[in-house]
């Protein structure tokens, strides 16, 4: 027994020498993930049992209810190590914004299922960890940023009307943490400063006044988020930025830093990659690696100075842009030259994600970029009013009508008859006025907020749109390419 508490010791004392190693986290995220595939499918219910589940298998996690929403359904507190510095964490106080959630349930797994690891024990012994998950049931189980009052949760914390928002504030004073975690989402369009670079992950210390002065608290948040930035920089570097905000007395994570307890704000943006994890993975990476330098007690070794270096976030991007095309609107307006910056959308219907695909802006759009570019120099968009052969009857009457007929699976060239495209000179005629007579005038304009079915032709002379000259095809958020080749 000896020989083995000495082994445990020796281990710890070698550990507490080491470097956090955020290459061996991140590879341990799969290991101890718990969250679906996609996350907006990570309802109320799915968290809360995935809480219990942690509770029975891991006994050294405290779990309580913390509070209960609008809709009365429970908040959970989880707790982990009992040091004398202390922790609070909480994660979609915005019920649209699930990635910390996912990221907290895999690092209370890891945490309770590895407790003789030297990270883990070192934790356990100089740290309190106290979170709540799930701040807003109610706008989760919708998948939407409000609680059911339609109160903004993130701006209750002076009038304190929402009991989520009450919740938060009685665990602030229970707890009386030294730090403080405020975990979000954002769009996912942002980019990092003018470098026009997709923006994956933003930080900041909350000031705690209208000058935006630095206090004690203010000052050790900056230090940590320096050492943050050098941790992630492995994962994500050039995708990091300070998050843009004004003083808001009336957000938590303000409130907090005026209450003297040192606040990060950690906003998750969005990334290429096809992982739909990825930043989840990364918030993973970055809260151990904050656990693991407050409980070394390394937070000072940073300098706060170096806060103020890290660029702002930058203007938001497209999901799809198209660059200096012809548009040909579908309003009897002549045809002009301009950019597209298309945006896709899900929402939750039910247990089915519902994906949209709208017009976000046209004109000149050169200040930003796109996930996606079509370079429209020689191109023409116009609207695709875009059938599906899955309407049974009313497929050939869509496509009679003007109307790109497709199959469930995509474009389908099999159902259409050799004329499908219209004449040139009648496509202004059949962009809008069938349409109209099909309840979906909407459909057949190419204008902000429009619905962004589109097709795009490889001339650059309306007068000579033929079939064999149609290239692209934007439907359902997705390019989809008719004729590579061309």
């Amino acid at each position: 027994m000896m020989t083995k508490i000495f082994v445990i010791l020796i281990l710890f004392i070698t550990y507490a020498a080491a470097q956090f190693d955020s290459g061996k986290y991140s590879r341990l995220y799969a290991d101890y993930r718990l969250a679906p595939d996609d996350l907006m499918l990570m309802s109320p219910d799915f968290v809360a049992n995935a809480i219990k589940n942690l509770g029975v298998r891991h006994p050294v996690l405290k779990i309580d209810e913390a509070g209960i929403s609008v809709e009365e359904r429970p908040i959970y507190h989880i707790t982990f190590g009992s040091g004398k510095t202390k922790l609070l964490l909480w994660s979609q106080m915005h019920g649209d914004e699930p990635t910390a959630t996912a990221a907290l349930l895999a690092i209370f797994n890891f945490l309770g299922e590895n407790t003789e690891d030297p990270f883990v024990s070192m934790v356990q012994d100089r740290l309190e960890i106290d979170a709540l998950i799930m701040l807003n049931p109610d706008g989760a189980f919708r998948f939407q940023r409000r609680n059911a009052q339609d109160l903004d949760i993130n701006r209750d914390a002076r009038l304190l009307q929402s009991p989520e928002g009450r919740t938060l504030k009685r665990m602030k004073d229970l707890v009386a943490p030294d730090y403080a975690f405020n975990l979000h989402d954002m769009g996912g369009r942002e980019t990092v400063g003018k470098s026009r670079k997709l923006l994956n992950i933003a930080l900041m210390a909350p000031p705690f006044n209208e000058n935006e002065e630095d206090s004690p608290s203010r000052i050790r948040a900056k230090k940590l988020i320096v050492i943050l930035l050098k941790t992630l920089d492995p994962f994500i570097r050039g995708h990091m930025a300070r998050y843009k905000a004004d003083y808001m007395p009336r957000a938590f994570g303000d409130a907090m830093q005026n209450w003297g307890v040192s606040t990060i704000l950690i906003e998750s943006g969005m990334h290429d990659e096809a992982d739909p994890h990825f930043l989840v993975k990364i918030n993973f990476v970055a809260l151990l690696g904050a656990f693991d330098v407050i409980a070394r007690d390394r937070v000072d070794e940073a300098d706060a100075a170096a806060y103020e270096q890290i660029p702002l976030e930058g203007p938001d991007l497209f999901d799809i842009l198209i660059r200096d095309a012809l548009i040909m609107n579908g309003s009897n307006i002549p045809s002009f030259r301009g950019d597209i910056g298309i945006n896709i959308d899900h929402r939750l219907s039910g247990d089915s994600v519902v994906t949209s695909c709208r017009i976000a802006d046209l004109g000149d759009l050169s200040i930003t970029t796109g996930r996606a570019i079509i370079e429209g120099k020689n191109l023409v968009v116009t609207p695709g009013l875009i059938g599906s052969a899955g309407q049974g009857g009313e497929a050939d009457h869509l496509f009679r009508a003007g109307y790109l007929v497709t199959s469930p699976e995509g474009p389908s060239f099999q159902t259409a008859e050799p004329e499908w495209i219209i004449p040139a000179e009648e496509l202004p005629l059949y962009t809008s006025v069938p349409a109209e007579k099909m309840n979906m005038k909407k459909s057949g304009l190419i204008k902000r907020g429009m619905n962004a079915e589109l097709l795009i032709f490889s001339d650059s002379d309306p007068a000579q749109l033929e079939s064999e000259n149609l290239i692209k095809l934007i439907h359902n958020g997705k390019i989809i390419e008719l004729n590579p080749a061309k």
